[in-house]
C-alpha cells in the first residue's frame, strides 16, 4: 500500500510540473507574440514614413523639374503636361513590371513539376519542366 501512495505522490507531482512548465511555455509564447506585433507595428508606421517621405523627395523633384522646364523657357502647361506624361508612362512601365512578377507568384515551375503527366501516371518518374523567361 505504501508503494501505491507514492506511486499517487509522483504522479500528482508529474502533473503539477508539467501544468507549470506549460503555463511558462504559454507565458513565453504570449510575451513574444505581444512583441512582435508591437514590432510589427513599429515596422508599419516607419514604412509609411518612408513612403511619405519619398512622395515628398519625388514631389520636389518634379516641381523643381518644371520650374527648370520653365526657366529656359517652357510655358508653364508644357511643361505641366510632359511631366505628367512622363510621370504616367513611369507608373505604366512598373505596372506591366508588377503584373509580369504577379505571374510569377504561383509556383508555375513546382506546379508543373507535381502534377502528374502521362509518363508520370505510368508509373515513371515526372520530370521537372523547362524553365522558361
Amino acid at each position: 500500500m505504501d508503494a501505491s501512495l507514492s506511486l499517487g505522490a509522483a504522479l500528482r507531482s508529474v502533473y503539477q510540473e508539467s501544468r507549470i512548465l506549460l503555463h511558462d511555455h504559454l507565458r513565453l509564447a504570449l510575451l513574444e507574440a505581444r512583441r512582435a506585433v508591437r514590432n510589427l507595428a513599429m515596422m508599419v508606421a516607419l514604412g509609411v514614413v518612408a513612403a511619405l517621405l519619398g512622395v515628398t523627395a519625388w514631389l520636389a523633384l518634379v516641381a523643381a523639374l518644371v520650374a527648370v522646364a520653365v526657366e529656359l523657357g517652357a510655358s508653364w502647361p508644357v511643361a505641366l503636361l510632359a511631366t505628367a506624361v512622363i510621370t504616367v508612362a513611369v507608373a505604366a512601365g512598373a505596372a506591366l513590371w508588377i503584373r509580369h512578377l504577379g505571374a510569377q507568384l504561383m509556383f508555375v515551375l513546382t506546379l508543373g513539376w507535381l502534377r502528374p503527366s502521362g509518363s508520370h501516371a505510368e508509373g515513371q518518374p515526372a520530370q521537372p519542366p523547362e524553365m522558361t523567361r
